[in-house]
């Protein structure tokens, strides 16, 4: 647990400015529910990268990712892409685009690709 809160430590305090830098390396999980009933798909792990465009106005951000549940052993990569517009120098606005392919195991004949596009803050 302490190397845990010193890790913590590190990553918000060892670094003077926050800035957007060109490239990035994007690793996590996240869980994969139907919906409206909530129903267990699997648990994914990610790893990927993405490169970062500033431009006047906007920022944006266009990456691609590997995904495996090791539960289910299903796959497949994950294409996204953000517009970061900022509205005040706290607050921006997300625009998000992304396009998860996901299959069983080496079975390409029947994977599926799913379409997700939001918002956030």
């Amino acid at each position: 647990m302490k190397k845990l809160l010193a890790l913590v430590a590190f990553v918000l305090f060892a670094t003077s400015t926050a800035q957007a830098e060109d490239y990035a390396v994007n690793v996590g999980g996240l869980e994969a529910m139907t919906l409206p009933d909530g129903s267990h798909l699997g648990t994914y792990v990610y790893l990927g990268g993405s490169m970062i465009f500033p431009t006047d106005h906007v920022v944006l951000i266009p990456g691609l990712s590997l995904e495996w549940a090791p539960e289910t052993n299903f796959w497949g990569f994950v294409g996204n892409f953000t517009a970061d517009f900022p509205v005040k120098n706290w607050l921006g606005l997300n625009v998000l685009f992304t396009i998860v392919q996901d299959q069983y195991k080496d079975d390409w004949g029947n994977r599926i690709i799913r379409n997700l596009t939001g918002l956030d803050k």
